[in-house]
This record gives structure tokens, sequence and C-alpha cells, in this order.
């Protein structure tokens, strides 16, 4: 499964209060949706000011996303945040 590295790139949105993190986040997940909605559910706190749909590791605006290649990270195994290390679950 690739790994993908989320960089946020416009922290002045007021869409980030949605969000515990606004690092960097690298995620294994099989597409690039699936590694956004992976960072949306290990750092996305209810806001119901802020829908989820708008929440902004969903927003190419506001995150860049990109494979990595030879992350030394493994590639098999379930949808995972790998970085940072107080959200990874394995």
């Amino acid at each position: 499964m690739p790994i993908w590295r989320l960089t946020p790139i416009d922290l002045a949105s007021p869409l980030w209060t949605a969000s515990n993190y606004t690092g960097i986040a690298v995620i294994r997940a099989a597409t690039e949706r699936d590694a956004r909605q992976a960072a949306v559910q290990g750092f996305g706190k209810e806001l119901p000011s802020i829908p989820w749909h708008t929440h902004p590791w969903y927003q190419l605006a506001l995150v860049a996303c990109e494979e990595l290649i030879d992350s030394g990270y493994p590639e098999t195994g379930p949808t995972v945040i790998l970085e940072p290390a107080e959200y990874t679950s394995w």
C-alpha cells in the first residue's frame, strides 16, 4: 500500500480549528483520498460550525499530498497514521 505525506500549506484558514494537529503527517493508505480520510479521523475534532466535508485535511488548497517512494515504512498492513508518533496505532 502506498505511503503518503500530507503537508499543511495554509495554516491561516479558520478551518484548522477542527484539527488537533497541524503538522506534517505520514499515512499508509491505498489512495490519497483514503490518506486524507485517515487524517480527518485521526486529527479531527467535531465542531458544529465546521461541517465534516470542509475539514482542512480534505482541502487541496490547505493540505498538499504526495506519495512517498522508498519511505522506509512497511507498505503492507492496514491504513494507518505513521507520523506523528503520538497518533500511530500500531
